[in-house]
């Protein structure tokens, strides 16, 4: 499903972000182990030029490092495209450094490097797994 800007008050998805930071970080351990970080896949393989969000963005982003300060490690987006980059230019103005953290993938091979970027353990969304890799 494609996200479309409006239809969901900002306040909600940020309620929704925080609200599975937390469950994975209670059922999952997510935080667990060396470091004690999680790091965080924005899924944007059905991005286009209609439902990018700055707004969103500049709301929920500070809102993590905010509430996890030392557990957020990485936040990697994927896939990006020339309209992202544009978009990120504009967002990235009103973000603090320590939210600069991010990964950013692209490419006609992004599903490979996505997955070479969360490692062999993490097991993604169909959608998001490059070809042939039955999981």
């Amino acid at each position: 499903d494609r996200h479309r800007p409006g239809q969901i008050p900002t306040e909600t998805w940020r309620r929704f972000v925080v609200y599975n930071a937390e469950a994975a970080i209670r059922d999952l351990g997510v935080a667990d182990g060396p470091g004690g970080q999680f790091s965080l896949v924005v899924d944007r393989s059905s991005s286009g030029v209609r439902n990018q969000d700055p707004a969103l963005a500049i709301a929920v982003l500070p809102a993590l490092v905010q509430h996890y300060p030392g557990l957020l490690g990485e936040v990697i987006v994927a896939p990006v495209n020339g309209v992202f980059w544009a978009v990120w230019r504009v967002v990235s103005l009103f973000l603090g450094a320590e939210t600069r953290r991010f990964t950013f993938i692209r490419g006609a091979r992004w599903r490979e490097a996505l997955l070479e970027a969360v490692g062999g353990d993490v097991e993604l969304p169909e959608h998001m797994r490059p070809a042939g890799d039955g999981v």
